[in-house]
């Protein structure tokens, strides 16, 4: 268990686990990063070679891995439902400790960017983006995507965490009665079998999106006639729900708990285990770092015999791709919750757990601050581009941490003062700490 009181945090919130700060504050930094990319590059500013162009675009995959973090945090108490025997977590507090992590913040953000930009808004056509917007549902149409993406370019991934939150204490329930009891045989195999069968749900979805883009011309599913658009429209929205993505999350935590919680493995086989999956992780993100930069041409692959396997299209990326960032960040999850004691402690370093301590209020306000700073200065292509990242960095840090106590701190203590004893804390929104 030594390794279980080394994750812990030091303020003595129950079964906090330190080093998932530093992970989600790679995640934002990722995030961060490809933001001030997109701007130097709009604004023609001196970048470098073509070489960190690439990696600072391959920042977009921020997001999956605060999503696996999000699949893996939050479904712990359920996690430990299923395996310990213990009561059910309760869904109405669940959606109760959701909406007062994320919605105050969220409709803060919300109103006073629609405010600044009201004469993009108060035109009679937006009042449907409008609505969805506020509803958290604006992935359901394209021209309401597009408008939140305007909005605030991050506000994209928030609808499809929030829908996950909605769904998940009913995933949850479904694969508990796929599993049956505990102590069954066959419990182990219905479980995996049901969380596989929910990332293949995923991915499924994904190939018949692709299809209808490639193969039916829509270009976007859910423009599709009829009761396929309409099913695309709730079932994939205009970039999917991730399932598969949450679910790597998911299988982490059954693999956390079982592994550590319950000690089903030692510790010197833990670190052997979380030492080959950070090994593998670092392999296969530095492989999809290319295959991403690839995908953004087409053909995605040279034309050649292999063309039958992988369609030179695109659309082998766009059912795969995301999943495989997403495999390789659940295996640096692995790495570092059960690795060597010096992978833990560089993610539980203090300024790495500050940055993802604040994360979500750097996730929300860090592309209006750029956006603002950029338009805030007369001749802006005439500055070197490691002067704006740095003011930019700075002055996100600076707004975004008083943001996190002035505006996400009381709600975070009055939710945690609600709370039952000792019931664990879900997981965040993307760059929300728990």
């Amino acid at each position: 268990m030594m390794l279980l009181k080394r994750l812990k945090l030091t303020n003595g919130a129950a079964r906090e686990i330190a080093p998932l700060d530093g992970l989600r504050a790679l995640a934002i930094l990722l995030v961060i990063w490809c933001h001030l990319s997109t701007f130097g590059f709009f604004y023609g500013l001196d970048m470098g070679p073509a070489s960190i162009r690439y990696l600072a675009d391959f920042g977009f995959a921020g997001v999956l891995l605060f999503f696996v973090l999000s699949g893996f945090l939050l479904f712990l108490p359920y996690a430990r439902a299923l395996l310990d025997g213990r009561s059910w977590p309760s869904a109405r507090k669940f959606y109760l400790r959701r909406a007062l992590r994320i919605l105050p913040l969220y409709y803060l953000a919300f109103v006073l960017l629609v405010l600044l930009q009201a004469g993009f808004w108060l035109h009679p056509q937006n009042a449907g983006p409008l609505y969805l917007g506020a509803l958290l549902l604006y992935d359901m149409r394209g021209d309401a995507f597009d408008a939140m993406v305007k909005l605030d370019a991050p506000f994209w991934t928030l609808t499809i965490e929030w829908q996950f939150y909605l769904l998940l204490p009913w995933l949850a329930l479904g694969l508990a009665k796929v599993a049956g009891p505990r102590a069954g045989r066959s419990f182990f195999p219905r479980l995996a079998g049901g969380l596989s069968a929910l990332a293949a749900l995923g991915l499924g979805i994904r190939w018949l999106a692709a299809a209808m883009h490639y193969d039916w011309g829509q270009d976007q599913p859910g423009s599709a006639p009829g009761f396929a658009g309409l099913a695309m429209k709730l079932l994939y929205g205009v970039k999917g729900k991730y399932l598969e993505v949450f679910a790597l999350g998911m299988a982490a935590s059954i693999l956390y708990i079982l592994a550590v919680e319950q000690g089903g493995l030692s510790i010197r086989r833990r670190k052997a285990l979380g030492a080959w999956a950070a090994v593998i992780a670092l392999a296969g993100l530095v492989g999809c770092v290319f295959w991403a930069a690839q995908a953004r041409s087409i053909p995605f692959v040279p034309y050649g015999p292999w063309w039958i396997f992988v369609p030179p299209d695109g659309r082998f990326w766009q059912i795969l791709g995301e999943w495989a960032i997403g495999l390789s960040f659940a295996l640096l999850l692995i790495g570092v919750l059960f690795g060597a004691p010096s992978l833990q402690g560089f993610f539980a370093l203090a300024p790495l757990r500050f940055i993802g301590i604040i994360s979500y209020s750097l996730y929300v306000w860090h592309f209006p601050i750029l956006a603002l700073l950029s338009s805030s200065i007369p001749t802006f292509s005439s500055v070197p581009y490691l002067d704006f990242v740095a003011l930019g960095v700075l002055s996100s840090l600076l707004i975004c941490s008083c943001s996190y106590y002035l505006i996400e701190r009381p709600f975070i203590r009055y939710r945690r003062a609600a709370r039952s004893a000792g019931e664990r804390e879900p997981s965040p929104a993307p760059g929300a700490s728990a």
